[in-house]
């Protein structure tokens, strides 16, 4: 909805076909706005947004839920630009590759119940840089002294 503005009243819609609120759009699903407001309706979440740039393939980023629907969801990625994400069916979003470059990536989600409630919505993956060192101890120098200290030289 564009240019619309709705204040002091209600509206419930009826039936939909597509309707854009805030970036996200619900399909299929009831609407009902109270002073301007989106009441009720299914809202598609993202439980973690952030990954590393060296994850490992496969690396969990966060799971996807729908709060204000009925039923069993089944999750996709409908733009998911470079193939650089996947999700599973049940909603879990992780890294297709290994590598990442360091920034924001954006993906659009879409989770359907099979029952003619379709909502997406599009989010924003932040990939975090790694420092190239690790950091590490070494004790190859050490010696243990008589009050079982190791003491390094």
């Amino acid at each position: 909805m564009t240019g619309v503005v709705i204040s002091n009243a209600g509206l419930a819609l009826g039936s939909t076909s597509d309707i854009k609120v805030s970036g996200v759009v619900f399909t299929g699903s009831t609407l009902n706005y109270v002073n301007g407001v989106v009441v009720g309706g299914a809202v598609l979440n993202l439980s973690g947004a952030t990954i590393s740039s060296t994850a490992a393939t496969g690396t969990l980023i966060g799971n996807f839920s729908v709060t204000g629907g009925s039923g069993t969801y089944t999750y996709s990625l409908t733009n998911n630009p470079g193939g650089l994400f996947q999700v599973s069916s049940t909603g879990v979003l992780s890294n297709a590759i290994q590598g990442l470059t360091p920034g924001s990536d954006p993906i659009t989600a879409q989770a359907n119940n099979g029952a003619g409630s379709i909502v997406s919505g599009p989010f924003l993956i932040t990939v975090l840089a790694s420092s190239a060192l690790t950091p590490s101890l070494n004790f190859s120098n050490g010696t243990l002294n008589s009050q079982n200290l190791m003491v390094v030289t």
